[in-house]
């Protein structure tokens, strides 16, 4: 059905602070039941030969997707009832419906009455994406899960689960009865007016059906196609020409178009398609359109190891590939036990914090694009290149006070007292019993199988790197290959001994201390070394945009304390005393 334009609702910054409205204990909230999809690639779009193609479903591309769960049903009624309970949220009183042969906007019709019968398992329905966007926003602050919109590249590739045909049952659109509930002869027989020809089977549904009556796919998952129309993160555009290959959300600034996913009991056959990519205004509510909730595998608080207290080595002597004078002398250091971040802080982590604090961290960010490294305007922690990136990557773009902002509020919010991490903390973590260039021995070039580092891809993704001018003259890159340009998901590579993840590569990670010349002097026993007024401040383990000599235990990166930069993240430290 055609809309008119539509302001939209509250954005998703508004939404998030319902997080700390109405709360209700975590066992009274109906979560939706997941399904893990495991990560993969896929061609998404389709050919020019499917039936019922649109333009906009081209040029086929090959996406990567990150590991991540969705929701096993569309959100039913009850579940989005329950969040209306709890939180006094207006989903409004207006919506498009299709009745007496017309598609019209109805006052009076919402989703507690779309103008058709439905039951509480029914999928809800006549809800935007910003109603979307506040249901998962309230579901993560009830659940310290990391729930949201599943991005367009995510949506498709869990609704093919392997498949390439057009549906996920085969090319036959009228075996979707089975499968989905459409637009049928029952459908057509309860909806005169609707001219379009129906799928030649018959469900006996002629509005939505309740969730997980029809066959699911190979993943388990339910009414990916038929029943509702699924909002999805991504602004709509004309074609895949530059689109993310990474399964990331497409979307731009000021975006008036959202995307969505799968046709519904109302859809022609052409529109119940993997492939099919359904757009409407963002405030547009409608009798057919609905969602579905992602979540991310990592939870909303970082996951801790604790590390037992010893006596390493730190630093680096002049044999080492790549040593700098900053790295001598070589010393002992003896720590008591702390813990430390699994993984780096993630996008969705800093996301959590940043929604229930209000917390500004700025708008311009030293990041390298189009061949030159400069501070842009309008580049952040949400946008480091000027597009969003996945929930699960780590956050960058992020100074030494907003991680210590990040680390007070989440000290206050749990009552253990984090911080960043000392930098002999950092790189006894970091060696974890290793006396090599890094955990995995003292060859450079076999970073690809422990970090995301600056090799083959990150060659690929950043042109212009090695050129006089640029922001790092690296030289050449690591002589292998991980697949990752820019930031990967936290994870994605070997753990060292002491199960911590992406100590070398992927974000450089701001530590306490400040930058010295040399270690003579250093504290000996793990604590951080402050020095007078502090104007540069340390950073470790590389990134993916680092010399291939940076990503080893000892390299001391060096910024000034205010500065963001498209690499830099952080990850946590926590007392055990």
């Amino acid at each position: 059905m055609n809309k008119p334009p539509v302001l939209c609702g509250i954005t998703l910054y508004v939404a998030l602070l319902l997080v700390s409205q109405g709360a209700v204990a975590a066992n009274a909230v109906p979560e939706p039941a997941m399904v893990s999809i495991p990560k993969g690639s896929f061609t998404m779009g389709s050919p020019a030969t499917e039936a019922g193609r649109s333009d906009d479903e081209g040029p086929q591309h090959e996406v990567r997707i990150a590991a991540f769960a969705l929701g096993k049903y569309p959100v039913t009624r009850a579940q989005f009832a329950a969040f209306v309970a709890a939180t006094g949220y207006d989903a409004g009183h207006v919506c498009r419906t299709f009745e007496k042969g017309r598609g019209d906007l109805r006052p009076g019709r919402s989703w507690r009455n779309p103008g058709f019968k439905q039951t509480d398992d029914d999928p809800v329905v006549c809800v935007n994406s910003d109603d979307a966007k506040a249901y998962t926003a309230w579901l993560s602050g009830q659940t310290a899960k990391l729930y949201r919109l599943p991005t367009e590249a995510e949506w498709e590739y869990a609704a093919r689960a392997g498949t390439t045909t057009s549906r996920y049952w085969g090319d036959d659109p009228d075996q979707a009865c089975r499968f989905a509930d459409v637009m049928d002869q029952s459908g057509h027989d309860q909806n005169p007016g609707a001219f379009w020809p129906p799928h030649h089977c018959d469900d006996g549904q002629g509005h939505t059906a309740p969730v997980g009556r029809y066959q699911a796919n190979a993943f388990g998952l339910y009414d990916m196609l038929g029943n509702a129309w699924e909002w999805v993160q991504d602004c709509l555009t004309d074609n895949y020409e530059g689109a993310p290959a990474d399964g990331s959300a497409w979307s731009t600034e000021g975006c008036k178009l959202h995307g969505m996913r799968g046709g519904s009991w109302f859809s022609k056959l052409e529109s119940v398609r993997s492939a099919r990519r359904g757009r409407h205004a963002e405030g547009d509510r409608d009798d057919d359109i609905g969602f579905r909730v992602a979540m991310s595998l990592h939870p909303a608080l970082p996951e801790m190891v604790a590390l037992p207290g010893g006596s390493f080595m730190m630093g680096s002597t002049a044999a080492e590939e790549g040593h700098l004078d900053d790295e001598g002398p070589v010393h002992q250091v003896t720590l008591p036990g702390f813990a430390i971040g699994k993984y780096e802080v993630t996008v969705g982590q800093f996301t959590y914090f940043v929604a229930e604090t209000g917390y500004d961290a700025g708008n311009s960010c030293r990041n390298f694009e189009q061949g030159k490294g400069g501070l842009r305007d309008q580049r952040n922690w949400r946008r480091p290149w000027g597009r969003p990136v996945l929930d699960d990557t780590p956050v960058v773009c992020v100074s030494t006070d907003d991680a210590t902002a990040y680390v007070q509020w989440l000290s206050a919010k749990t009552g253990k007292h984090y911080r960043l991490p000392t930098e002999a903390e950092w790189e006894y973590a970091a060696r974890a019993g290793s006396s090599t260039a890094n955990y995995l021995g003292d060859s450079l070039d076999d970073n690809c199988s422990i970090g995301n580092v600056y090799d083959q891809s990150g060659n690929r993704a950043n042109p212009g790197a090695n050129l006089p001018g640029s922001m790092v003259q690296h030289g050449d890159p690591a002589h292998c290959d991980d697949g990752y340009g820019k930031t990967a998901p936290v994870g994605s590579f070997r753990p060292n001994a002491f199960g911590l993840y992406d100590m070398i590569g992927n974000a450089w990670e701001w530590v306490q201390d400040c930058h010295t010349a040399n270690y003579i002097g250093a504290p000996v026993h793990g604590e951080a070394w402050i020095t007078g007024h502090c104007t540069d401040r340390v950073m470790r383990g590389g990134s993916f945009f680092s010399r291939r000599d940076s990503p080893r235990s000892a390299r001391r990166g060096v910024h000034p304390e205010g500065s963001r930069v498209d690499d830099g993240g952080f990850r946590v430290a926590l007392d055990l005393r």
